[in-house]
């Protein structure tokens, strides 16, 4: 594997700890996305930020599935009952599973 400036290099970034400043606190990004962006587990991504003094963000933002939940609920419930749970997704930006458990009532 590459070390990880390489990485950061390679796509466009001075060093990784700038990759990781931007991809986390500026475009907001998960950790799990910054990982499968990377190749790399979210933990490990964790560990990187907590190496580099990054501050973590709370949790229960905006990629935390119980808010793409509350989105479902507040939207038109004829809409959801009559588009596809794909579609859904993709508008909320989440996965076709999530709307099927809220649609079964699991959540």
């Amino acid at each position: 594997m590459n070390s990880w400036n390489e990485i950061a290099t390679t796509i466009g970034y001075k060093d990784e700890e700038q990759m990781l400043y931007d991809m986390y606190i500026k475009q907001r990004l998960s950790l799990i996305t910054i990982g499968e962006k990377l190749g790399s587990g979210k933990a490990t991504i964790r560990n990187r930020l907590i190496f580099y003094n990054i501050d973590r963000r709370e949790k229960g933002g905006p990629n935390n599935p119980s808010q793409k939940r509350l989105f479902l609920h507040l939207l038109d419930q004829r809409y959801i009952r009559t588009t596809s749970k794909r579609d859904i997704a993709k508008l909320l930006d989440s996965h076709p599973s999530t709307v099927w458990r809220y649609l079964k009532g699991e959540v």
